[in-house]
């Protein structure tokens, strides 16, 4: 009876090669900054967006100004954007760095302190200001934007985000 046995060999190169790329990717996974950091950038571009289409953006749309409340913008000299007199909430969520960010290895933190945001974010019925949220963290989290960006640090060593953008 005849054997048929084929035999294999081992590839040293390739098998080190397999074990630095690893190696690199454990390295990143210990800090994940660049990730943050590419998803804050995705994050105030989206929030210019969010000001720029009235909330449709984040799948929020904003109740329209009233026309009393145009006319006195507009007198004083003022655009007739919604949630925009002199653009500092605009500024603390869409420009780099955000009022305010926490960027650690581990995890990110970021917002406004504008102290008026959560008052337009949420709504305040009782001083008649509509809710006009700034954004959606399900939407954001449905896009797997952060998803995007740690995946894409740790595998590939790109901090850049490609997350899924329904409705734009």
């Amino acid at each position: 009876m005849t054997t048929f046995k084929p035999t294999f060999t081992f590839d040293q190169a390739r098998w080190d090669d397999v074990r630095r790329q690893l190696k690199g990717m454990r390295d990143r996974a210990q800090n994940a900054q660049p990730a943050w950091n590419a998803f804050l950038d995705w994050f105030a571009h989206g929030n210019r967006q969010q000001f720029g289409t009235q909330g449709k953006r984040w799948g929020t749309p904003w109740r329209e100004l009233k026309p009393a409340t145009v006319k006195q913008k507009r007198s004083l000299g003022f655009t007739a954007d919604i949630l925009v007199r002199e653009s500092i909430l605009l500024r603390s969520v869409a420009d780099r760095p955000l009022d305010f960010e926490r960027v650690g290895p581990h995890d990110m933190t970021a917002g406004t302190s504008v102290e008026y945001a959560a008052y337009h974010h949420r709504g305040a019925p009782r001083a008649n200001v509509p809710r006009r949220p700034l954004w959606d963290t399900a939407k954001i989290a449905r896009e797997g934007a952060v998803t995007s960006a740690i995946k894409s640090w740790i595998i590939q060593g790109e901090a850049r985000v490609s997350a899924r953008t329904e409705g734009r």
